[in-house]
Formats: structure tokens, sequence, C-alpha cells
């Protein structure tokens, strides 16, 4: 059974999405709707995702199922630009390569974490990763930013559930010649049980920067909320990019105004993730 996958801009056009359900389940060209719920919502998820590390966190992402008919479906996923668009990239990759290769990694890691990760010395925007068996393969930075997050393995998990029924060997995710296909031995590296959500918040803040990190990455800053230090990544690329070229100057008891996401998890014990999605404005 296959879906194609429309994707639309109001800035730039896009490469269809391929997927696919294959397996005796699938063998008269239909599927339950049942096995479909989670696969779509898991794909709602990702997509948002991806739209937001690929092009900014001010695009809006539309995700609809356009019409049924035995067999297949159409979804349609419309990104709506409030700004003009700049790849968080600079054009190094798109919306579907990067969704595609969020599997490609998934499958790469074998179901465990990165156990290395480096910056290619002649790519800035890419990275060796290095799985549990010593193995190296190169990914685009954006990928592995998408592949790391909490959300990212739930939906995940959810657009691979039915790998988990009888019937259904393998799912595949096209965009042009790259493919990506999970068959149902790979099901378990995209299970989503090491850890269970207990809260995931999100708000308008106020933070002092207790240490900045200065070439614009994203792990490593540290900051101030009045009762606490703590550290955070940052997810504004637009924001982080203006850190880089030095358009803006830090300077002692520094403030800004972000929105901020508080996951918290519990696995053996808790854990708190705090991320800004956007930085706002600069409070002097």
């Amino acid at each position: 059974m296959a879906q194609r996958i429309k994707i639309m801009t109001n800035e730039i056009e896009q490469d269809s999405l391929l997927f696919k359900f294959d397996g005796a389940s699938v063998d008269d060209h239909s599927v339950s709707i049942s096995t479909l719920v989670d696969s779509l919502n898991g794909l709602d998820k990702l997509a948002r995702k991806t739209a937001e590390n690929c092009y900014s966190k001010k695009v809006k992402v539309d995700v609809k199922v356009k019409a049924l008919k035995p067999g297949s479906f159409i979804v349609d996923i419309l990104l709506d630009y409030i700004e003009p668009v700049r790849l968080a990239v600079e054009n190094a990759i798109t919306f579907n390569e990067v969704f595609v290769s969020v599997f490609e990694l998934g499958k790469f890691l074998l179901g465990k974490g990165i156990l290395k990760s480096e910056p290619l010395q002649n790519d800035m925007y890419k990275t060796t990763i290095t799985n549990c068996k010593g193995q190296q393969q190169v990914f685009n930075n954006c990928t592995v930013s998408i592949y790391s997050n909490n959300n990212t393995a739930a939906a995940l998990d959810k657009i691979t559930s039915p790998l988990s029924k009888t019937g259904i060997d393998n799912i595949s995710i096209a965009c042009g010649s790259q493919i990506s296909t999970i068959d149902k031995s790979q099901r378990d590296y995209f299970v989503n049980d090491k850890e269970s959500v207990l809260s995931d918040n999100e708000s308008i803040v106020i933070l002092e920067v207790v240490s900045p990190v200065l070439n614009g990455a994203s792990k490593g800053w540290k900051f101030w909320d009045g009762d606490h230090e703590f550290t955070a990544d940052i997810d504004d690329l637009t924001f982080l990019e203006r850190v880089k070229n030095k358009e803006i100057i830090f300077q002692n008891g520094m403030q800004l105004e972000v929105s901020l996401r508080v996951v918290q998890t519990k696995h053996q014990r808790l854990y708190t993730e705090r991320t800004i999605t956007e930085v706002k404005r600069t409070v002097l």
C-alpha cells in the first residue's frame, strides 16, 4: 500500500515522499485504519520537527489526509512560511532528504545511542557518527539534531509500529532516488521504551546568560532563572547563526526572552531536559 506525500510551500518546490507498507496484510492493496493511526500521528510529529530544523521555527506545517481510496491515500504536508525561507544548512539538505535520513540514522545506530560524534573537518554541516559496533557514517547535522530529540523517538516509534503487527513485513520511505526501508527485524531499533514522558511544557521566560557558546553551537549554554542555574540546548538556528557571526555581543548579566521547553522523563531516575526553541529578544 502506498501513500503519496506531496510537499507544497509558498517559497520552494519539494519532491514527493512515498510511504509504503508491504506484506501479506496489504496484498489486496488495502490496510486497516487502526494500523495507520499511529503511523499518521508519528508522521505528523516528525514532519513538524523536520520542517522546524530544516527551515525555521516560524514555519507553519499543516498535515492532512486529503483522500481515502482502496489501497492508497494522499497526505499533503503544507509548509507555510511567515518569513523568507533560509535553509538552516544553507541549501545543503532539503526537508525530504532529512526526513529519509532520520530513518537511516536510526537503522545505523541499531537501536542504541550515538557512541561518538565528530564534526566533519571539511564540511561544517556534517558529523561523523560512530555506532555501538565502532562503525562510522557521515550524517547531516540537521538529521542528527532531529534524531536526538525525545519527540522524534516517540514519532519514529509510532511510524514503524505497524511492523509489530502480523502480515506487515516492511515499511519504505522514498524521496526521489533515495529510499529507506525498515523491515520487521529492525522494528526494535525504533521502539521507544527507554523512558516515559511525565511532562512536556513550553513557556515564555526571561533567562540570564551565565555561559554563552560563542561559536554558535546549540549545546553547552548555561542560564540562571532567578532560582537555579541550568544548561539548555538552543534550537533557534537564526539566533545561533547571529552568535556565530558576532552579531550579538554578550555582556555580564545579559538576559534573553525565550520560549523554553521543559520535558521531564523517567526511566530508572527522573531526568529533565530543557530546550530553548526560540530566542525572542535580548533584554538590556
